[in-house]
């Protein structure tokens, strides 16, 4: 035999709390973020620095006047 339960339909003014329905002092609150500050910027990998420092100019003193060149090719050693 079973037992069947009466339809019971919540008042305007009840809201039934349950599993994804979380009550509503805990709900975030309209027009605010569940995370404000965002997620976090990660580190710039190893390929990044690398492409970073290319592109940088360094300026290099030839005879009187100083000459732009790209700094990695001012850091290699100087062969004759």
């Amino acid at each position: 035999m079973t037992v069947s339960k009466p339809n019971q339909q919540p008042s305007k003014g009840d809201y039934q709390v349950g599993y994804g329905r979380p009550p509503k002092a805990g709900q975030f609150q309209p027009g605010k973020s569940g995370n404000p500050n965002g997620r976090p910027k990660g580190r710039p990998s190893l390929h990044e620095i690398i492409l970073e420092e290319a592109a940088r100019i360094a300026k290099v003193k030839v005879g009187d006047c100083f000459r732009p060149i790209g700094s990695i090719i001012a850091q290699a050693p100087k062969t004759e």
